[in-house]
């Protein structure tokens, strides 16, 4: 096929391997067998895998085919694992939630949270302010949600 005048190129061609162009004699091939060699006989040995760790893996295995769950003393906590000492609590008032109760269906219109020590207090239809400050006093920081959406998660 005619290029018509255009330039062509052709591409460089691929450096081979220094070690693949190094002349060998067999006396040196003979003398790198015993470093060359165990690496392809111990293949086997070398990718076992010790009885203890065997057992962590199937283990780990076997918790995969567990069903979640909440875990024991979960709502009878009193803080968050994952609380951070020093957060104030919150009230968010006058929010539209959506709580998952009611098989996803119930939605409180109007109605107050209370956040403290990185978990839910509770969730509840007017009288939140009241409440909250009763347990709280000043360190209460509020929130008004004006009807906004809040959810689980």
């Amino acid at each position: 096929m005619d290029n018509k005048g255009l330039p062509t190129t052709t591409l460089p061609k691929k450096p081979q391997s220094w070690l693949l162009s190094l002349p060998l004699h067999p006396l040196v091939l003979l003398a790198l067998v015993p470093f060359i060699l165990p690496a392809f006989i111990d293949f086997r040995r070398s990718s076992a895998v010790s009885a203890p760790r065997k057992r962590n893996i199937l283990s780990r295995c076997s918790a995969l085919a567990s069903k979640p769950s909440i875990p024991p003393g979960f709502e009878t906590r009193t803080e968050s694992d994952r609380y951070e000492e020093g957060t104030k609590p919150v009230l968010i008032r006058n929010a539209t939630i959506w709580t998952g109760n009611k098989d996803g269906h119930e939605v409180l219109y109007g109605a107050d949270v209370l956040l403290a020590r990185g978990i839910i207090e509770w969730v509840g239809e007017a009288d939140g302010l009241r409440k909250a400050t009763a347990m709280y006093g000043k360190a209460l920081e509020t929130v008004n949600a004006d009807g906004a959406w809040v959810t689980p998660g």
